[in-house]
């Protein structure tokens, strides 16, 4: 684990502010949000967003730089212990940049998405206890992640994902057992996107996931087998 036990902070996050206490007593605040900065004879737009662990002993900090007319010139990513020391950091530059809002932090795991500046071609990493790099969707494989989630364990991982075939976007479930590195795909057999809807995704420790789509719930196995489908009205 990441934990440094022997210090009791806890960061925590306020809107646009992460809030670094210790034993009730706040001890430092870093604030997130938007700045101009300038640079090559030109103002650059710099945006740093946050986002904080679940036991609020980890945090990372999303960086993008963009021009004036908002093209995107750098972007990076720092994952960093309850101490502000960085355990983990990754940018690029120009046409490939590092998704904020499918990136995440969990209690031992850091979740890395990369992709083109429309979204499209991701790369998925994993950066797991011992800092070391795991790829888990390559490059090339998707037009697009939508969604995911990861088990409480962090054992299992399930994704909403399109796939370009016949000039059309199929949207797909890819789940993948991080243990084991068995998975499977299924075609979802509604266009999602062309009624404007979204793909709810929960995955247990068990590897058994829920995939809700309006008022459908699939429930799937591990082993990709769907044994259960029933229509929930909230």
């Amino acid at each position: 684990m990441f934990i440094a036990f022997l210090i009791a902070t806890l960061v925590y996050q306020s809107g646009d502010t992460l809030v670094f206490m210790e034993h009730d007593s706040i001890v430092d605040r870093w604030v997130m949000g938007e700045n101009r900065e300038s640079g090559d004879s030109i103002e650059i737009q710099v945006v740093r967003r946050a986002k904080v662990s679940p036991n609020k002993k980890l945090f990372l900090i999303h960086e993008e730089k963009r021009s004036p007319d908002y093209k995107h010139l750098r972007s990076e990513i720092c994952f960093y212990d309850e101490t502000k020391t960085v355990l983990w950091n990754d940018a690029y530059e120009d046409s490939t940049k590092i998704v904020f809002e499918l990136s995440d932090i969990y209690d031992s795991l850091f979740v890395v998405v990369v992709s083109d500046i429309f979204g499209r071609e991701p790369e998925l990493y994993m950066i797991d206890a011992s800092l070391q790099k795991r790829i888990v969707v390559e490059k090339g494989e998707w037009m697009r992640i939508l969604s995911y989630a990861i088990s409480p364990n962090c054992r299992f991982f399930v994704a909403h994902m399109r796939r370009l075939q016949f000039r059309k976007p199929w949207d797909y479930i890819f789940f993948i057992d991080l243990r084991t590195e068995e998975n499977w795909e299924y075609l979802f057999p509604t266009c999602v996107s062309c009624k404007r809807a979204r793909i709810t995704l929960d995955v247990d420790d068990n590897g058994q996931a829920e995939i809700v789509y309006k008022a459908e719930h699939r429930i799937f196995s591990k082993e990709g087998k769907l044994i259960d489908i029933f229509l929930k009205i909230e």
